[in-house]
C-alpha cells in the first residue's frame, strides 16, 4: 500500500527550506557587512582624511575585481596602500597618477587591451576607473609571470626592464599584506568574521 504525503507536510519542508535559504543570505550579508567594516576601517586608518564616498568608490571597486579575479581583496587594498596612501590624487615623481599609480603612457598602451575604449588621460583621476585599470593591469602581469606574486609585484612597481629595482616595495607589500592577514585571522578567531 502506498502512503501519500499529505499536502501540509510538502508545505513544512516547503517553508523549511525556505527559512533555510534566508537565514543563510542573512548569514552571507553579515559576514559581508563585516568584511566592508575591516576594509574600511583600514583605509580610515591609512587616510584619515579620505571622504566617504572614496571609501565606499574603493571599497566596491576591490570586491568587484576580487571577485572577478579571485584574490583576496585586502591584497589590492594593501597595494592601493602601498602605493598611495589611499590619496585619490595622489601623483608619483614619475608622472604616475591616482589610487593605483598609473603611468599616462602605460595607461595609454592598456587602454584598449584592457577598457576597450578610447582612453583620455583624465581618466586615471577617476578612482574607479583607475582601480579598475590598476587591478586588470596587475593581474595580466600575474598571468604573465606564471601566477608569481613577487614577480608580479616588482613588475608592476618597477617595470619588466627595471625588475631588480621593485624589490623594496614587494617587501614593504609582502610585510603589510601578513599584517592585514593576521589581523583577520585574528578577528576570525574571536567571531566576528567568519572562517573561509
Amino acid at each position: 500500500m502506498k502512503r501519500k504525503i499529505s499536502g501540509w507536510v510538502v508545505v513544512i519542508i516547503v517553508m523549511l527550506i525556505i527559512i533555510w535559504a534566508v537565514m543563510d543570505i542573512i548569514k552571507s550579508r553579515r559576514e559581508y557587512a563585516a568584511i566592508v567594516e575591516v576594509e574600511t576601517q583600514y583605509i580610515m586608518e591609512s587616510n584619515p582624511g579620505i571622504s566617504k564616498d572614496d571609501i565606499n568608490s574603493i571599497i566596491d571597486t576591490v570586491n568587484e575585481r576580487s571577485i572577478l579575479y579571485n584574490r583576496d581583496p585586502f591584497f589590492y587594498l594593501v597595494l592601493i596602500k602601498i602605493e598611495s596612501g589611499f590619496n585619490v590624487h595622489a601623483i608619483g615623481a614619475r608622472g604616475e597618477i591616482g589610487l593605483m599609480q598609473i603611468l599616462p603612457g602605460t595607461a595609454m598602451a592598456l587602454s584598449s587591451y584592457l577598457v576597450k575604449m578610447k582612453y583620455m588621460k583624465e581618466m586615471l583621476n577617476d578612482p574607479i576607473f583607475n582601480i579598475q585599470m590598476g587591478i586588470d593591469y596587475f593581474e595580466k602581469i600575474i598571468s604573465e609571470c606564471s601566477n608569481n606574486l613577487s614577480q608580479a609585484i616588482r613588475i608592476y612597481n618597477a617595470g619588466p626592464i627595471n625588475i631588480d629595482n621593485g624589490k623594496k616595495h614587494e617587501i614593504k607589500i609582502m610585510r603589510e599584506y601578513a599584517k592585514v592577514k593576521n589581523l583577520i585571522a585574528g578577528l576570525t578567531n574571536i567571531g566576528i568574521l567568519a572562517a573561509e
